[in-house]
């Protein structure tokens, strides 16, 4: 950092560099101004710029370098105080925003929960529906087959009576058929229709 310009006349005392700041004696005062200023012509500072740059924070004075010290080191102080409160209340701020964004997350998460719940009830509702359904028609199914092989047996049953009962029908038509007594009945029947015929015709 360049020291301040010694204007003619002036008396400038011992300089040093000091926390950011140039400390220097000027006609008995001491003055620390802060180096971001860059060089500065102490002569050409009037009362009401010196105080301009005290209140900017560019400058401090006293009546000994111990005393200018002192308050740089009280302004280097409060500037890192002023930026732990800006970093703090940022910090605060983005808490807040933080928790905000985490309320919302959970809120969205119990939200997809209730709805995966419900889906899954409903699906669960399905299923059981559906197990049953099909419990059911196995029901439905098992009565049907054993209604089946029931009306099986009937029909075969009834098969083998019906074929037992013909087969019994022909055997008597059989006897009656093949009977003496019958076969003579049938000749001698025959025998008076071939004379019946043969009267009435030869009337005729």
């Amino acid at each position: 950092m360049l020291p301040p310009r010694q204007s003619r006349g002036a008396s400038l005392g011992r300089l040093e560099g000091f926390s950011g700041f140039n400390v220097v004696q000027h006609n008995g005062s001491w003055y620390a101004f802060a180096q971001a200023t860059g060089p500065l012509d102490i002569a050409g500072l009037d009362a009401r710029a010196i105080e301009a740059m005290k209140s900017n924070g560019q400058c401090v004075t006293g009546e000994s370098i111990a005393d200018v010290k002192a308050e740089v080191l009280r302004v280097a102080v409060q500037e890192q105080l002023g930026s732990m409160k800006e970093q703090q209340e940022s910090a605060v701020a983005h808490g807040a925003e933080t928790d905000q964004r985490l309320a919302e997350l959970r809120a969205h998460i119990e939200e997809a929960q209730l709805r995966s719940g419900t889906e899954l009830k409903s699906v669960q509702e399905q299923l059981g529906s559906m197990k049953e359904q099909q419990e059911s028609a196995v029901a439905h199914g098992a009565e049907t087959d054993q209604r089946l092989a029931e009306l099986r047996a009937h029909i075969e049953e009834a098969q083998l009576r019906s074929g037992t009962e013909l087969k019994s029908v022909q055997e008597q038509l059989g006897r009656i058929v093949n009977n003496p007594f019958v076969r003579m009945s049938r000749l001698m029947y025959r025998s008076l229709r071939s004379a019946y015929r043969f009267v009435f015709r030869g009337r005729h």
